[in-house]
């Protein structure tokens, strides 16, 4: 898989584990990534501007994933977006990807996937 510098990646998961699981992959192939517990910290976040990917669990306490696409989407942020979720819902897998979700992907996420997922996404720009 092709390193790419200067791509700012957002992780946003509320689950401290797979919030540093993967931050700490996508830091060693290349990535600047930063994490958030939550979608309200992302969105008062100094570089939210210059962020090239957003990462977000679907279900989380607060905001969670598909509030945060529309708060996005009404900003007029056209972030690639690429959900990861604990939890199959047909229903908020359709939204999420009627409302731009690159990818929707089921926990436990393989590498593989979520890299592919992330090169589908910067492949999208914003």
């Amino acid at each position: 898989m092709q390193k790419i510098s200067n791509s700012k990646i957002a992780v946003i998961d509320d689950d401290c584990s797979v919030r540093g699981s993967i931050c700490r992959l996508l830091t060693a192939y290349g990535y600047s990534v930063q994490g958030f517990a939550r979608a309200e910290d992302f969105l008062t976040w100094e570089n939210l501007h210059s962020t090239a990917c957003v990462i977000s669990d679907v279900a989380m306490s607060g905001m969670d994933g598909l509030a945060l696409q529309s708060c996005l989407t009404k900003a007029k942020l056209q972030l690639p977006i690429i959900f990861v979720t604990a939890f199959e819902d047909e229903s908020k897998k359709a939204r999420a990807l009627s409302a731009g979700a690159c990818c929707y992907l089921i926990k436990p996420v393989k590498a593989d996937d979520l890299l592919t997922s992330i090169k589908t996404a910067l492949s999208r720009g914003h």
